[in-house]
């Protein structure tokens, strides 16, 4: 089931435009927590911490999906077999 809700997400949901908008709100939460840093990083670890945190961010709203998705299913059979 997981390929599927893979396959879902990489296809269709990463494109959506929520999706889209949810990520640029992510970029600015990344910038603001690099500026909590003070400067305390040069140019290249700068970089090297933004892409730890987009891919930390990345991997969770991915498997935010994933859960979503599983319990969604399982509601749903739930309700057809209370019929």
């Amino acid at each position: 089931m997981d390929k599927l809700f893979e396959k879902i997400y990489d296809e269709v949901i990463c494109h959506e435009k929520d999706i889209s908008e949810m990520n640029k709100a992510i970029e600015a939460d990344n910038m603001d927590i690099l500026k909590k840093l003070n400067n305390k990083l040069n140019d290249e670890e700068e970089e090297i911490f933004l892409g730890l945190l987009d891919d930390a961010a990345s991997s969770a709203g991915r498997k935010g999906f994933y859960m979503g998705m599983k319990y969604a299913f399982k509601i749903i059979t739930a309700l057809f077999n209370l019929t």
